[in-house]
């Protein structure tokens, strides 16, 4: 199991101590593997002089695909499988995990894939153009305006500095650079399907500490958004992000002839801040790894949760289904009577309310989705 960091692809360590591997490979009798990559600017960055070079962009993509590639050639040191990889990530982690599933440079090179709280890549259609800008931009904010030989030879410390000043709230994400990306997210995903057995899902209450009451601020988000989606959720909320690309996702897992299995989490922590944060995002993190918070409370349901949690995420990089030798009730995603996995207070299947809704908006809300698409099995 390859973990893949998030952090708004803008930071995030691979030893920070909710991303410790042994509980769960000790529990799980899998091999864990977390990876590095170059974020914010060095990862994502790109120049009109590197236009036509073998790697134009998408650095933080090709760090991780090197990272794959180096498992796929040394895991078996480590009593690992390389013909039995599965590549697992939440949030940025997990976005860059949606440009993998069909990147023609990481063909061969993981079996499944588990997307936590990721999905909202989505939404992206960045082109190499747009990487090229941020190069420019960067430049601009450097002294003497430098091309790309001149920035070079400048330290690692003054271009993180010039790209905070000059690219502000910059949303780093991979490029159509033709490639290690071909296409965006959601056209690949609507023509050709997800070849990768795929377990995916998001938390009840992803947003909930990224925004506030404020009345008006609504309104903006909501002015920002397309009208036809005004009556469903707001788009600061988990809907768009995330819990519709789950299941546009796990229908194009099943259209390829994979299996695919989703998941809502739900469990808000007793204590103080269970009541601050809810089921916040990043918040399944600790069970998946057994790790604790010591900020928050954790009880017997929390202990029992992360036996589950590690049984079916172990269980799913194994063999494909996340329903052990015992028979659990985690029913495979089908997208004509859609069930997916509460994993809360409540371990349970349900039935989702909202499936509809996103089939109907998909080609609205994600660019190069087409309405045409295959329909899981």
């Amino acid at each position: 199991m390859v973990w893949i960091h998030g952090g708004n692809n803008k930071s995030g360590w691979t030893y920070e101590p909710n991303y410790l591997g042994e509980s769960l490979a000790a529990r799980g009798n899998v091999v864990v593997v977390s990876i590095a990559y170059r974020v914010g600017i060095f990862g994502f960055f790109g120049h009109p002089e590197l236009r036509g070079a073998m790697a134009p962009a998408n650095f933080a993509l090709l760090d991780q695909i090197a990272a794959l590639r180096w498992v796929h050639d040394h895991i078996a040191q480590f009593g690992g499988d390389a013909g039995n990889v599965t590549v697992v990530g939440e949030s940025s982690g997990a976005s860059n995990i949606g440009y993998l599933v069909y990147s023609p440079l990481a063909r061969g090179l993981f079996n499944r894939a588990i997307s936590q709280s990721g999905g909202f890549q989505m939404l992206d259609h960045h082109q190499l153009a747009d990487a090229e800008t941020t190069g420019t931009t960067l430049g601009a904010a450097l002294p003497g305006r430098p091309g790309l030989a001149a920035m070079r030879r400048v330290s690692s410390l003054e271009i993180w500095g010039a790209a905070i000043r000059g690219l502000p709230g910059h949303d780093y994400a991979p490029v159509v650079d033709g490639t290690s990306v071909i296409e965006s997210p959601a056209a690949a995903y609507s023509r050709q399907g997800i070849a990768h057995d795929l377990l995916i899902g998001s938390n009840e209450d992803e947003w909930y500490m990224y925004v506030d009451g404020d009345p008006h601020g609504l309104a903006t988000d909501l002015d920002a958004f397309a009208p036809s989606a005004r009556a469903a959720r707001d788009k600061t909320g988990t809907l768009v992000n995330m819990v519709c690309p789950s299941y546009l996702m796990a229908g194009a897992a099943r259209a390829a002839g994979r299996s695919a299995w989703v998941y809502r989490f739900t469990r808000v922590r007793p204590g103080p801040g269970g009541v601050a944060l809810r089921s916040y995002h990043g918040a399944e993190i600790p069970y998946v790894f057994d790790t604790r918070d010591e900020w928050l409370a954790r009880d017997a349901t929390d202990d029992a949760l992360t036996t589950r949690m590690i049984d079916f995420w172990s269980n799913f990089a194994r063999s494909g289904n996340p329903n052990g030798p015992q028979g659990e009730a985690w029913p495979r995603y089908d997208s004509a009577s859609p069930r997916v996995m509460e994993l809360g207070d409540r371990v349970g299947p349900l039935a989702p309310a909202d499936d509809e809704f996103c089939r109907r908006w998909a080609a609205d809300l994600y660019p190069g989705w087409q309405v045409s698409s295959p329909r899981a099995r």
